[in-house]
């Protein structure tokens, strides 16, 4: 073995150069017509997973290291610096298409508010300033939700009947929110930062989602103002889909009354729809057998309801809204358990703290102290007379 000195030279394997996470394109803002850088992270490098109630990934899986300090969620929406609007990818370029406004009047009537109310421009403003794109920090990541909220509840077409995408910022606010206390130390410093931002707006924008809980309630009010009018909403699939998504929000919430409510009615939407396409399909199999027999007479084809593409999409949106709906419902039960058990505790305090009352008495206090009232009854069913002779035919 040949003894190595100061002077001999030891080569090192090179690292590999890493890659870089981020994809940036560009495309137009459909307000002033400048062009707008999109940065996000590569979509090949990783996946969230392990989904919260609401469906915030709680864990992104890295697909390569070295990545971990990044945080997918902060590149979402697009940011015009020239005229501020702002939204997500999807919608950017025609932010109008789901709604009653054409892309022109919608411009129009953006690039309006913006120069001529004062009380626009100051919030608008204020959201933007700061942005870079190029390098976002959570702090960042909330003032362009917030900015994009903004923007599109000043359109009462979008407000008070297309709220699809409203709903979905307002959503994914509620988990940058929670990012806050969920993310390390140097991150919650922003957190200061944050409340000091909302605070500052507050006079002028009063009903600002201003945290998490505010966010998701939020939410729902636009998710369900969408289920009752919007042309978002276009089949049954979109339909059960919202529902199941606002009985995620109520869960979150810890509003499991409610939460049910929209479970059982996308349930029972759900089998409609399946029995509709059984029964289509078997119309569908008897128009077949018949089409075959009267090929040898040539008799006239028997006309089908609907095309075979149109029954294979209704049986795979069947397939789909099950394993949907099955995925809800198992997580309401869990969820309702954890919510019941909770009362029952909360419930057992206050008769403790009220044992010399009668019953009657006790089931006003317990509802008064937002106890829910099934809950209540199982604590204390109400007893039901025995008819007596007289009064059985009452």
């Amino acid at each position: 073995m040949t003894a190595t000195g100061p002077d001999d030279i030891i080569e090192e394997k090179a690292l590999p150069p890493k890659v870089n996470p981020f994809l940036t394109s560009s495309t137009e803002c459909p307000i002033c017509k400048s062009e707008v850088p999109w940065h996000h992270i590569k979509p090949s490098i990783y996946s969230e997973r392990d989904k919260d109630v609401d469906l915030r990934p709680r864990t992104v899986k890295w697909l390569k290291e070295g990545y971990s300090e990044h945080h997918p969620r902060l590149y979402y929406m697009l940011h015009c610096s020239h005229c501020h609007f702002t939204a997500d990818s999807e919608t950017f370029e025609a932010p109008s298409n789901q709604c009653s406004l054409s892309a022109a009047k919608f411009s129009k009537r953006f690039t309006a508010l913006y120069t001529q109310n004062r009380q626009v421009k100051k919030i608008v403003t204020k959201l933007s300033s700061g942005i870079n794109v190029l390098s976002l920090d959570l702090y960042q990541a909330v003032k362009l939700h917030l900015l994009a909220i903004f923007q599109f509840q000043l359109f009462d077409e979008i407000a008070k009947k297309d709220a699809m995408n409203i709903g979905r910022y307002c959503l994914r606010l509620a988990w940058l929110y929670r990012d806050i206390y969920e993310l390390d130390t140097k991150k919650k410093e922003q957190a200061g930062r944050i409340i000091k931002l909302i605070r500052s707006l507050k006079k002028d924008w009063p009903l600002i989602p201003a945290n998490e809980k505010t966010a998701l309630k939020m939410a729902a009010q636009y998710y369900q103002t969408t289920l009752e009018g919007s042309y978002a909403v276009e089949t049954v699939y979109d339909e059960i889909n919202l529902l199941m998504i606002l009985s995620r929000i109520h869960m979150k919430l810890g509003d499991i009354p409610e939460a049910h409510t929209f479970l059982g009615s996308g349930k029972a939407k759900f089998r409609n729809f399946e029995r509709e396409t059984s029964e289509l399909m078997r119309l569908s199999a008897q128009a077949d057998k018949a089409a075959q027999s009267r090929r040898q007479d040539d008799s006239p084809m028997p006309k089908k309801k609907v095309s075979d593409e149109q029954l294979s999409e209704m049986s795979t949106d069947s397939r789909k809204l099950k394993f949907l709906t099955d995925e809800v419902q198992m997580l309401f039960e869990d969820v309702r358990d954890e919510w019941e058990t909770k009362q029952k505790e909360k419930a057992n305090k206050i008769i403790e703290a009220h044992q010399d009352k009668p019953v009657e008495e006790l089931r006003r206090i317990l509802l008064h102290n937002k106890i829910d009232k099934g809950v209540v009854l199982k604590l204390y069913p109400e007893q039901t007379k025995k008819k007596g002779l007289f009064n059985i035919f009452d």
